[in-house]
């Protein structure tokens, strides 16, 4: 089974919508886990028709495994993962745990975390085959996408793991300063090592290729018109 993290300190990037889409594409073609590790639960309550009779937390408490209801299955988030945060260090190892003893259950688990690196989140990255850091481009998510590739880098220091893969999708802006700040965040994630990073350039200059596509287009059939 591989693991992929969606996860940001900054809330409001898009985190829980990458999920639920991710849970229904993988779903489609492979046994698909999604857990649900926000206390907010709002992918719960958008993926509720997919909901195993397992809770979030209890991933945390023992090694638990989550019994298949189909294609998709969901673990539900509760308040109660609030009570993970002043429980023991331990209880992060005892989710990798969990995770693993589904291994031969699942193809692929997605899980989506709440924005705050804390005992859920360090449980999370420790299980993690690859990370996805949804971001704008903005000074706040600069600070952001550092402080995250810290916790990548001591997760795998401390545990003695290999590094998961990291990734960071964000929209494209064509203002000039925007193109700066985005230039700006690439430093951080090139010291993650094995980050992929996304060429706003490139893209930047595809679309504006196709917005001169477009204009040209609708002022030929304007020069046909009668």
């Amino acid at each position: 089974m591989k693991t992929l993290v969606v996860m940001n300190e900054k809330g409001g990037v898009g985190k829980t919508n990458i999920v639920a889409h991710a849970g229904w594409y993988f779903s489609e073609r492979l046994r698909t886990l999604v857990i649900d590790l926000d206390q907010q639960a709002n992918l719960t309550t958008t993926l509720g028709a997919n909901l195993a009779t397992v809770e979030s937390v209890e991933l945390f408490a023992e090694v638990t495994q989550v019994p298949s209801v189909g294609a998709l299955t969901v673990t539900r988030s509760t308040r109660d993962l609030l009570g993970v945060e002043g429980a023991d260090r331990s209880c992060i190892e005892t989710f990798r745990d969990s995770l693993a003893s589904m291994a031969d259950d699942y193809d692929v688990c997605v899980i989506d975390t709440p924005p705050a690196l804390t005992n859920r989140t360090f449980g999370a990255l420790l299980s993690a085959d690859a990370i996805l850091a949804p971001i704008g481009i903005n000074d706040y998510s600069i600070q952001g996408v550092a402080e995250l590739l810290r916790a990548i880098k001591g997760v795998s220091a401390h545990y003695e793991r290999p590094r998961a893969a990291f990734s960071w999708p964000s929209p494209v802006d064509l203002r000039p300063q925007e193109q700066a700040r985005a230039r700006a965040i690439r430093e951080p994630c090139r010291a993650g090592g094995k980050a992929t990073v996304p060429r706003h350039g490139r893209q930047a200059r595809r679309l504006r290729e196709g917005r001169k596509r477009e204009r040209t287009r609708v002022e030929h059939e304007g020069q046909r018109s009668p």
